[in-house]
């Protein structure tokens, strides 16, 4: 692929602007887009290593859990830019990121106390379903008017054995750091 900021401009699947990159991240980028009813959002773009359908199945199960406190896609799929596959998960509109919350200061005990149950119910029914997320950190938690929101686009499977109990674990620790942060 060339740089992510080459495809500014861009439409994909007819329907999404990339308008302006947001942030790469390794083989994916996040663009400004325009939801389904026009409203500003976010789309995150991966370049397909010929793992489209596992990454498309990933989000599959996302969706199905049906979580409130995952970030839901208003849309997924797969398309081509440039004559190269690509995925694509367009995000419901969020109001902001927890990131963005502690730049002003931290939170309020009450607050801390609903984010952390909001965490906990979401990594618990992702380790209930054999999911890890890896990505727990303040830039991939959101909020929507009043409910805290976990990015959801990014979780795989846990390993079996050890492994799988060790990724977990880190899971936990990251959530633990995270509300020491707040």
């Amino acid at each position: 692929m060339q740089l992510w900021t080459d495809y500014e401009g861009v439409t994909i699947d007819g329907a999404f602007p990339l308008r302006k990159l947001l942030m790469p991240e390794g083989r994916s980028a996040f663009f400004s887009t325009a939801g389904t009813h026009g409203e500003p959002t976010v789309v995150r773009v991966i370049e397909c290593h010929f793992d489209e359908e596992e990454i498309l199945s990933r989000w599959r199960c996302v969706e199905a859990l049906r979580h409130p406190n995952f970030l839901s896609f208003e849309r997924f799929g797969q398309t081509e830019i440039d004559g190269r596959p690509v995925v694509y998960a367009v995000f419901e509109k969020v109001d902001g990121n927890l990131a963005e919350v502690l730049d002003q200061g931290t939170l309020s005990v009450t607050d801390v106390a609903q984010l952390a149950s909001s965490l906990v119910a979401a990594l618990e029914v992702l380790h209930t379903h054999g999911f890890v997320h890896e990505h727990i950190e303040p830039r991939n938690i959101f909020s929507i008017h009043d409910i805290v929101k976990l990015r959801g686009d990014c979780i795989r499977e846990a390993p079996e054995g050890d492994e799988g109990r060790a990724l977990k674990q880190g899971d936990v620790h990251d959530l633990a750091t995270v509300l020491l942060q707040s």
